[in-house]
């Protein structure tokens, strides 16, 4: 029920130690020199990564098209075939002339 007035002080100074300590922690950290190199390292890289996300939307949205233009076509089946594979359809004749020699 009682307690001495010696204990109750030891039990004061323990606590404020403890949060002038955290403060200190805190402190030291808010106003540390290299925060504002990583906060701008961090700015630096959130804008390279927009960028690339930014880039990276275009270029799905050209594949969308082309994929669109493909699947609603035969045209774009039959060049792509052509141009990328070399494919014919059935009953054309491919003719190779020689080039001349200069």
């Amino acid at each position: 029920m009682f307690e001495a007035t010696s204990t109750r002080f030891i039990k004061a100074a323990f606590v404020v130690l403890f949060l002038g300590a955290a403060l200190f922690v805190v402190t030291m950290n808010l106003f540390d020199p290299a925060r504002a190199e990583r906060m701008a390292m961090l700015e630096h890289d959130h804008a390279r990564m927009t960028r690339l996300i930014e880039r990276e939307a275009r270029e799905t949205e050209r594949l969308e098209r082309e994929l669109e233009a493909l699947q609603t076509g035969l045209e774009g089946w039959h060049e792509t075939a052509r141009r990328e594979d070399g494919m014919i359809l059935d009953g054309e004749v491919i003719f190779h002339f020689p080039r001349e020699r200069e």
